[in-house]
């Protein structure tokens, strides 16, 4: 599912590192035969080898712009494996002059002209055209429709997320600081199915209710649920944001 293992190791695993960088590495044999052929594919090993090399214009950006350029890769290169996937993308919710998102403009506009110096993909693969629009609104649905996978909880470090997902079926989930559910994920289990995101109720729901997680762990206190909105969102934009859904998490694979 991504350029690299999510799993923590484990001690029975053999990694496999990636035969033509040799820089990512992958839990096993069959998690590096599948991303060969999906989310790590040729082109999109060589993009990214080209985006790390030092003498990159990346080099030098931020973390975030660096992990927005590595997102734009593997969005193209999805609508090179599987264009039907890529529709799915662009069907998310989230436009660059939607408010949550204003930002985006000029990151696209960069990366854009990075990703078509350095590495252009292969116009003949993609079903529509490589502009800095498409790159726009692909940045725009990831801030929106992005769910966090988290390093395991520890009281010595702060709370941080190792990758980001999409999961387009949870596009029905809206955002509340007093959710009705919560969801579950189970990284470091020696699964195949390890990237499923599990959604449990936490008390009983009456027929036609909306389902709501929290974008926040629901072992912090509702005021400081409340305090990461604002800070996060712009205090004076929650209640429309809320309202018109525009901060909705979906996600992909």
């Amino acid at each position: 599912m991504a350029k690299e293992s999510l799993r923590k190791p484990q001690p029975q695993a053999q990694p496999q590192v990636c035969p033509l960088c040799s820089h990512h590495v992958f839990c096993g044999p069959n998690c590096l035969s599948a991303a060969l052929s999906s989310s790590h594919s040729p082109w999109g090993c060589y993009a990214l080898r080209l985006l790390r090399d030092p003498s990159s214009p990346l080099s030098g950006q931020p973390l975030e712009r660096q992990v927005q350029a590595s997102f734009l890769i593997a969005a193209y290169n999805l609508a090179a494996v599987s264009p039907s996937d890529f529709q799915i993308r662009l069907s998310l919710q989230g436009q660059p002059h939607d408010l949550a998102v204003a930002d985006t403009t000029a990151a696209a506009q960069f990366l854009h002209s990075l990703i078509s110096t350095f590495c252009a993909p292969h116009l003949v693969f993609l079903e529509q055209p490589f502009t800095v629009e498409l790159s726009a609104a692909l940045l725009a649905k990831d801030k929106l429709n992005a769910f966090g996978f988290m390093e395991p909880f520890t009281e010595l470090s702060q709370r941080a997320s190792r990758a980001y997902a999409i999961y387009p079926k949870a596009s029905f989930f809206n955002h509340d600081c007093l959710p009705n559910a919560c969801r579950f994920d189970y990284i470091d289990t020696d699964s195949e199915r390890n990237t499923d995101m599990v959604i449990r109720m936490i008390h009983d729901v009456p027929a036609g209710r909306e389902v709501c997680l929290s974008y926040f762990p629901v072992n912090q206190s509702y005021s400081n649920r409340q305090r990461t909105l604002a800070k996060d969102y712009n205090e004076n934009k929650i209640r429309s944001l809320i309202e018109m859904k525009l901060v909705c998490y979906q996600a992909s694979i």
